[in-house]
C-alpha cells in the first residue's frame, strides 16, 4: 500500500489565500506539504551520489547497474515533480497543458500560432503550461534560481511589458527545493 507521508514546512509569513494553497496546518500552525517535496530533495541528491559513484566504478557491470540506478532515480524524480505540478494546479482550477506563448496567455487564448515569440529564460526557467478545464491557457509556472530582489522585478517588468503579471506564491518550488523559487506568470484581467 502506497503510504502518504507528510512533511512540515516553516518559516515566513503567509496570506490566508497562501495557506490555503499550501494545505491544512497542524496544531502549531503548520502548514503541511506533501512528502514529494521532501522525495525531490532525496533523488537529487541521489542522483548526484550515483553519478559520482558512476564515475569510479571500476567494472563495466557497475557501471551499468549504477546507470539503471540513476535511470530508475530520474523517472521517479520527474513523477514526483510531476504530482506536484498537478496538485499546484488543481488548487486553482487548472490542469497541465500543452505549451504557449506568452501572447496567447495575455489573451487567455487556446492555440499558439505565435511560433517566433518566447519565454524569456531568465525568468521562466523550468516552465510548467497550465490550461483551464476547457482548454484555454491560464498560467506558466517557472523555477527561478537563487532570486534576490533585483531578479524578481525583472521578471515583474518582463511580465508586465507582455500584459501579464508575476506573483510568487508561498507555494513551494518542486524543481529544486531550497534552491529554486515559484513563479506564476497569469493574464493581468483574470475572466470570471
Amino acid at each position: 500500500m502506497n503510504e502518504q507521508r507528510i512533511i512540515v514546512f516553516r518559516g515566513g509569513e503567509f496570506t490566508a489565500e497562501d495557506r490555503g494553497q499550501l494545505g491544512p496546518e497542524d496544531a502549531d500552525g503548520n502548514t503541511k506539504i506533501s512528502a514529494d517535496i521532501a522525495m525531490i530533495g532525496r533523488l537529487l541528491r541521489g542522483i548526484g551520489f550515483a553519478g559520482t559513484a558512476e564515475r569510479h566504478a571500476t567494472t563495466r557491470l557497475e557501471r551499468v547497474r549504477l546507470k539503471r540506478k540513476i535511470s530508475a532515480m530520474y523517472e521517479d524524480l520527474d513523477a514526483a515533480r510531476w504530482r506536484m505540478a498537478e496538485a499546484f494546479g488543481a488548487q486553482r482550477g487548472y490542469r497541465l497543458g500543452s505549451r504557449f506563448a506568452p501572447s496567447v496567455l495575455a489573451r487567455r487564448g487556446v492555440s499558439s500560432r505565435d511560433y517566433g515569440e518566447l519565454w524569456e529564460s531568465m525568468f521562466a526557467d523550468h516552465r510548467y503550461f497550465y490550461r483551464t478545464p476547457n482548454r484555454h491557457a491560464a498560467a506558466v509556472v517557472a523555477h527561478l534560481y537563487d532570486l534576490d530582489e533585483e531578479t524578481r522585478q525583472g521578471a515583474v517588468d518582463w511580465a508586465a511589458g507582455r500584459c501579464l503579471k508575476a506573483s510568487f506564491p508561498a507555494f513551494p518550488s518542486w524543481w529544486y527545493p531550497g534552491r529554486t523559487t515559484l513563479v506564476v506568470f497569469e493574464p493581468i484581467e483574470s475572466r470570471a
